[in-house]
């Protein structure tokens, strides 16, 4: 579902606003394996933070129905920052929740939280990345590295997973770092 759908087609279910359809996917499996329905809520990714003002009719309309609204985007380069932006974005709003990746504290993006949850069966695939880097920088002066995106983009391919990317074979959903994320799902939905 993009932001650009109409406020009437918001049910009463809880309403979980991310950046894009990666952090959707990832939360799906997640919150699937927590155990909730996915009756219970509806996902509505908005093609990055810059849009979050747009989507501001569609989440006063999930507000005044009573429903949960859950916006849960990347902290990039300043948590707190990026919190106060929000609300500012949202100023006339209240109610809803926030939380931001990794771990909703730190600097940092969705792709941070999902480098530390691999399956420690799979971890010598990023060792290999690390190597791949590594020789760029030695041998290939003015080349880009490849960023964390690029890091969990290679990690799914490798295992070849692209038709259900968030596999529980191929991360650990039981990991400790995803505790944050998991309290406030639970108390969220």
């Amino acid at each position: 579902m993009q932001a650009s759908i109409s406020a009437s087609k918001v049910t009463d279910k809880t309403l979980i606003i991310v950046e894009g359809n990666e952090d959707e996917n990832f939360l799906k499996s997640y919150i699937e394996t927590l155990g909730y329905p996915d009756e219970s809520f509806r996902f509505l990714p908005i093609n990055g933070k810059d849009k979050l003002e747009a989507s501001e009719p569609i989440i006063e309309d999930a507000l005044d129905r009573g429903s949960q609204v859950l916006i849960i985007f990347d902290a990039d380069s300043n948590c707190e920052n990026t919190k106060t932006d929000i609300e500012h974005t949202l100023e006339r709003l209240e109610g809803f929740k926030i939380f931001l990746f990794p771990d909703d504290n730190s600097n940092g993006a969705v792709e941070d939280l999902l480098e530390k949850i691999i399956n420690s069966e799979h971890e010598r695939i990023f060792d290999c990345f690390e190597e791949y880097k590594q020789c760029i920088s030695k041998y290939m002066s003015g080349y880009e590295l490849p960023d964390m995106k690029a890091k969990i983009y290679a990690y799914k391919q490798v295992l070849g997973i692209r038709k259900n990317p968030f596999d529980p074979r191929y991360w650990d959903f039981e990991n400790s770092a995803l505790e944050p994320l998991k309290s406030f799902l639970n108390q969220n939905l």
